[in-house]
């Protein structure tokens, strides 16, 4: 069960709620907020009586995707001149932690036995948006929109955003998303009956 008041997981009889609690951040979630959300969802799949799992946020956004200002590197400028050797192995860490973490999360959406509501109270950025392409159905503030940055970061896509939002979107509608970064707004999304 998740463990901070960040994700908090709540039953209704029959359904399941998860909540990204972050509003002061516009929900964006770290390493330990995916783990939760993914450690809810595997929670949830264990339990028999329950049929509908329905994830939402706290605030004005969904989520604003990866909490940036989580990643530390504790890097001095005095290790920035030293050989690249002693710095590799904390960049390496971070960069193993984040991989397998988003593969667990991702993984653990892809092989949730019930059915997935995303109730999306506003935007939704980055690995955010792209889970929500494992959505059965998807419910959306008038507000809402998808963003997937990661070509104009220089990151390949995650999440799985490149099989699961191609399936929902459709291939120009998901390559508008995906590679040029385009905005997928909810009264697009409604058209294509995301």
């Amino acid at each position: 069960m998740p463990r901070s008041e960040q994700v908090i997981l709540t039953y209704h009889d029959r359904i399941a709620v998860i909540r990204i609690n972050k509003p002061e951040r516009l929900n964006a979630c770290d390493l330990d907020n995916y783990y939760d959300i993914g450690s809810a969802l595997r929670e949830i799949d264990a339990k028999k009586d329950v049929y509908i799992t329905v994830i939402t946020g706290t605030g004005r956004y969904f989520s604003a995707g990866a909490d940036i200002n989580s990643v530390r590197l504790d890097e001095t400028p005095e290790d920035q001149d030293k050989d690249t050797e002693e710095a590799d192995p904390r960049r390496r860490a971070i960069a193993r932690s984040f991989v397998v973490n988003n593969l667990d999360v991702t993984n653990t959406f892809n092989n949730h036995s019930k059915i997935i509501i995303f109730a999306l109270n506003g935007p939704a950025v980055g690995l955010s948006a792209a889970l929500v392409g494992f959505a059965d159905f998807c419910y959306a503030a008038p507000h809402a929109f998808l963003l997937t940055p990661f070509a104009s970061l220089g990151l390949v896509t995650e999440g799985g955003a490149s099989i699961a939002l191609a399936h929902r979107l459709g291939p120009s509608k998901a390559n508008e998303a995906l590679i040029m970064g385009k905005k997928s707004v909810v009264r697009n999304l409604c058209r294509r009956d995301l």
